[in-house]
């Protein structure tokens, strides 16, 4: 394993639950803070936004399990 598989395989990781802006500007935000857009990902609960991409950033569902494990922000609201 060379050393850039070591870091990013223990670089952290992120899933963002929710693809509205809130959740487009936390995971700019996850970006800017040092988590490689590699290890970032968007969770949704609904089926027609699986397989998607959102902002060049990869959209999985809850029942994918693809994220099971990560550190996960909730990133959903009502602007009213």
């Amino acid at each position: 394993m060379t050393m850039r598989q070591v870091q990013s395989a223990t670089l952290p990781r992120l899933a963002v639950f929710g693809t509205g802006g809130h959740g487009r500007e936390t995971a700019w935000l996850a970006e800017q803070t040092g988590i490689q857009r590699e290890k970032i990902a968007f969770v949704v609960n609904a089926n027609h936004f699986a397989a998607s991409k959102i902002n060049g950033l990869p959209v999985h569902t809850l029942e994918s399990g693809t994220c099971d494990g990560w550190p996960c922000v909730v990133a959903i609201g009502d602007p009213l």
